[in-house]
């Protein structure tokens, strides 16, 4: 028996699963900065500009969930947003679920 610790290369399926993995921390690290720079802009906003976007967000959830669109309809057909937004639809999509639980 000998002292060496021996060490193994990572095979194809290890060094796949830390590049998902480092990629994965990267996507985190983005949505952290898009997060920091919305709240950065709410902040910015007076009371009364962050009432009036409240509102018109609030309104638009309210038009979309009426007629029965979804998500993604809200998204485009109600706010008028493209694919952009969609990027955005895991985290806006478990709102979504939250806010028609209780309506």
């Amino acid at each position: 028996m000998s002292d060496e610790i021996s060490y193994d290369p990572p095979t194809d399926v290890e060094e796949a699963m830390r590049e998902i993995h480092e990629a994965g921390n990267k996507f985190m690290e983005a949505m952290n900065e898009i997060k920091a720079e919305r709240e950065a802009y709410w902040e910015s906003l007076t009371h009364d500009e962050q009432l009036k976007c409240f509102c018109a967000v609030v309104e638009r959830i309210m038009e979309g969930e009426s007629e029965g669109r979804s998500y993604r309809g809200v998204l485009y057909s109600t706010f008028g947003f493209g694919p952009e937004a969609y990027a955005f639809k895991l985290r806006w999509q478990d709102s979504w679920s939250c806010t028609m639980q209780f309506s």
